[in-house]
């Protein structure tokens, strides 16, 4: 899934093109959605495994929703470009971690 942004939708092109899934583009995943419909995204009990494509932005909004809530969160920074892998049980986000692009 991906913003309706062209530079989204650009960044999972390769990954749609290999794994032979369409890209779905997803207006809860635009730069200017408010974070509470991405966080509804992204504990849909029926989305599993997915690949989410958004804006720095939105993932800043949605980890502070994520900290308010009691989520240790850590770090707390989100470079250009970096992933996030969310787990999620019984429509809950359960741990957040940043992937191979890190702060500092």
């Amino acid at each position: 899934m991906a913003s309706p942004a062209l530079r989204c939708q650009q960044t999972v092109e390769p990954l749609s093109q290999r794994r032979g899934v369409p890209i779905e583009l997803v207006d809860a995943l635009s730069v200017d959605a408010p974070p509470v419909r991405l966080l509804q995204l992204v504990t849909d009990p029926g989305l599993h495994q997915a690949v989410l494509c958004g804006h720095g932005e939105q993932i800043g909004l949605l980890l502070g929703l994520l900290a308010d809530g009691g989520l240790p969160i850590e770090p707390r920074c989100w470079p250009k470009g970096s992933t996030w892998v969310l787990d999620t049980n019984d429509g809950q986000v359960t741990g957040a971690l940043p992937g191979r692009r890190r702060c500092g």
